[in-house]
């Protein structure tokens, strides 16, 4: 049976329906449930995810970068940097569909977004890339590590886009077990 993910994201998500067999997950970030459960990789990071009502396509909050405590959806580009939103997922291996809307400008080259799967394993590191560079521009279009699975389709990385955009892709997880679901955030 296929299943599906859908992701709403703007510089990160504000809803992410799950339909697994039968069984729904939602979270639109609009109360306790929805958020429970969302871990940040920010640290001192000068552009940090955050849940909040600064941005959204529909509903009222989401979750976004900011770099003025979640006040705005608004970022530094003069600093370099990585942050991360996870939320671990129990996936059945199995094909899935992945869709999601997204919107992120951002220069070229330095300032994107990747979305992918992770092993629930694995430790990302503020500041860094998931192989340990620190620098934006060399990831951009780097392969994900060993383990890992795009949610970007054909694309290495998500900007240049100041209008919603709506991917659909399908993806397979090879073995059932532990995921995070994580947005990347370089500069």
């Amino acid at each position: 049976m296929k299943k599906h993910l859908q992701m709403l994201l703007l510089v990160a998500a504000t809803a992410i329906p799950w339909i697994t067999q039968g069984q729904g997950f939602t979270c639109g970030f609009e109360n306790d449930a929805d958020t429970a459960g969302w871990t940040f990789v920010n640290g001192t990071q000068s552009n940090q995810w955050h849940i909040g009502s600064a941005v959204s396509n529909g509903g009222n909050n989401s979750l976004y970068i900011s770099n003025d405590n979640g006040a705005s959806n608004a970022y530094t580009i003069t600093e370099t940097c990585f942050s991360y939103a996870c939320k671990q997922l129990s996936l059945p291996a199995g094909a899935y569909t992945v869709s999601y809307d997204w919107r992120c400008v951002g220069e070229q080259d330095c300032d994107y977004l990747r979305v992918f799967l992770a092993p629930a394993t694995f430790t990302f590191t503020e500041g860094q890339s998931p192989d340990g560079g620190t620098h934006p521009c060399w990831w951009r279009d780097e392969p994900l590590p060993a383990g890992f699975i795009s949610l970007t389709g054909t694309e290495t990385k998500l900007n240049q886009q100041s209008n919603w955009q709506s991917p659909s892709m399908e993806i397979l997880v090879p073995d059932s077990g532990a995921y995070q679901l994580v947005f990347a955030w370089a500069s």
